[in-house]
């Protein structure tokens, strides 16, 4: 399965596709996503990918990436988006959460 989703990945990147929306219904029954697909479609992939589908808290904070750990205050102080590091998208826990800055004004 992992060479067929890989295929299909790489081929949705050379055509241009803006995001995946992956759904992993786990947690309903089906059978989750493989350990260790999920970098390997981020590195296939350069657009933004969306994972969802039967994410309680602990399972969500595995499995999540967030460039802006200031992400709720941004919008009411019109801050700008941290550049996200793809490198740790779905792995590499021990950079996650820890080197993503908080926002400072450049002025």
């Amino acid at each position: 399965m992992e060479n067929t989703v890989l295929y299909l990945v790489q081929q949705l990147e050379q055509r241009g596709i803006a995001y995946l929306h992956i759904n992993d219904q786990a947690t309903f029954g089906i059978p989750a996503i493989p350990e260790g697909l999920l970098p390997k479609i981020c590195a296939a992939f350069n657009g933004s990918i969306t994972l969802c589908g039967g994410y309680e808290a602990a399972r969500a904070a595995e499995a999540l990436n967030l460039a802006n750990p200031d992400l709720p205050a941004l919008p009411e102080n019109s801050w700008s988006l941290n550049k996200p590091d793809r490198d740790t998208f779905y792995g590499d826990l021990e950079k996650r959460y820890t080197t993503d800055p908080y926002y400072e004004p450049t002025s």
